[in-house]
């Protein structure tokens, strides 16, 4: 079992390591959409493009992938949420997401935030300016 994780590890490690040190990642949000910043910047999401943000904690099968030393305790909270009908963009990887987690895709992170509360600040910048 430690050694299927060493890998993982591997990853994670750079990657906390760039976003503690450089304190680049943030989340942007602007009229036309939001961005996730990190190790790499993702394209914009318009807000027309998706539904409800919620904030649920991780199922199990996907935090039995993540060290508990690397978790902490109990089980951490994420804002998921799931594209619009007819949008096309990433259906492989939206599709293995939805089988691990429920959902089509999530914010990296709650950037400071409690999961409810970042949940419904992309809810209200989502309803204020999406396409009625």
């Amino acid at each position: 079992m430690v050694a299927r994780q060493a890998p993982i590890f591997a990853l994670a490690v750079p990657i906390a390591l760039f976003q503690l040190l450089t304190n680049k990642s943030y989340l942007l949000l602007k009229a036309d959409g939001f961005q996730m910043h990190g190790i790499r910047k993702s394209r914009l999401i318009p807000w027309s493009e998706v539904g409800t943000f919620t904030a649920m904690t991780l199922p199990n099968p996907v935090l039995a992938l993540i060290p508990k030393w690397i978790r902490g305790p109990g089980a951490p909270k994420m804002v998921f949420f799931d594209y619009l009908p007819g949008v096309q963009s990433h259906q492989r990887l939206r599709s293995l997401n939805r089988t691990l987690t429920g959902h089509e895709a999530g914010l990296a992170d709650t950037y400071g935030l409690k999961a409810e509360e970042l949940a419904k600040l992309m809810n209200d910048w989502r309803s204020h300016f999406s396409a009625p």
